[in-house]
């Protein structure tokens, strides 16, 4: 908040009988074998955890998340699969990351950042690096963040563009994020629209729905509150059509904020309730429990004093 058998070569079987007889198939036995049938499943069940990890993750429920992470770390290493090790402390990293264990974020993100090095893999090498800088952006260091994203760009600089497509999407959105950090609304809306547009192309759901909903944090900064509603709703249509549950969720706090600031509480409340709703069922208590206070207030606002008993009630039920 994270062994290896190989079949004994045909030549040397072929040794074993028969000098002359491995000589006479030297060419066919120079072929190279098949991949190791252990290897390959075990690859491809570090994929099913990975799968399953990333289903947990965007439900919130960050122990199972990391319980899977885990296992295809272990699966990873067993096969000796550099990639798939890298993806792995990606995946354990981002899952300290979003549950606040801000250090062991950081050492997963490093190890990734290390090996993706050794590697010489310009792809994990920047998707590790930004990882890194959205850490860093989380510790508010943002200059360390920039410098971070220079190198991340730096790694895919001069790639097929189709290739390096995904990767400058999400720099993209984190120099968007350092922008806004920085007050620079124009410059942080270019690169959104910029890592926008590429997700869009390839299809990238929930990357969209990430797009959408810090281009209506801009327009409600701005005081362009239609905006601002019309992009939180695509964000919220797109994270449920991927079923993003922790998406849903944000999207739905962010579109209460953005109603009480254009000065609809009725709307806002109703949005707020939602919000409580989508984070109570997940069991994520401590970010529905920041919700109550904007529904008391509400609720008192709007003469709903039985609503606002209740939200109290729920609210002490939370802190025990």
């Amino acid at each position: 908040m994270r062994f290896k058998m190989l079949p004994v070569p045909v030549c040397r079987l072929l040794l074993s009988s028969s000098l002359l007889l491995c000589g006479s198939l030297l060419l066919s036995c120079s072929t190279a074998p098949d991949p190791p049938k252990a290897s390959t499943e075990k690859k491809n069940r570090a994929a099913e955890y990975t799968v399953a990890g990333n289903s947990y993750f965007n439900e919130g429920r960050y122990t199972q998340a990391l319980q899977f992470f885990n296992l295809a770390l272990n699966d990873n290493i067993s096969v000796d699969n550099e990639p798939g090790i890298i993806r792995s402390y990606n995946s354990i990293g981002k899952v300290y990351l979003a549950a606040g264990y801000l250090d062991e974020a950081e050492q997963n993100f490093r190890k990734a950042v290390q090996r993706a090095e050794a590697l010489q893999d310009p792809h994990l090498l920047a998707h590790s690096k930004t990882n890194l800088a959205e850490l860093s952006l989380e510790r508010q260091q943002v200059e360390q963040a920039t410098a971070l994203l220079e190198e991340a760009m730096s790694s895919v600089d001069g790639l097929d563009e189709k290739d390096s497509a995904r990767d400058l999407a999400i720099i993209y959105h984190n120099v968007g994020t350092v922008q806004k950090k920085r007050g620079m609304l124009d410059q942080a809306d270019a690169y959104f629209r910029k890592a926008l547009a590429i997700n869009l192309e390839l299809e990238q759901y929930e990357e969209i729905a990430s797009n959408y909903y810090m281009i209506a944090s801009i327009h409600s900064k701005r005081g362009e509150y239609p905006a601002a509603r019309e992009s939180i709703d695509l964000a919220l249509s797109y994270d449920k059509r991927v079923e993003n549950s922790l998406g849903i969720a944000k999207d739905l706090f962010a579109r209460g904020m953005i109603e009480q600031k254009a000065g609809d509480d009725r709307a806002a409340f109703q949005s707020f309730e939602k919000s409580f709703e989508v984070y109570r069922a997940m069991y994520q208590y401590s970010s529905a429990a920041a919700v109550l206070p904007h529904l008391i207030a509400l609720a008192e606002r709007l003469g709903e004093n039985e609503e606002a008993r209740r939200f109290r009630q729920l609210q002490q039920q939370l802190e025990e």
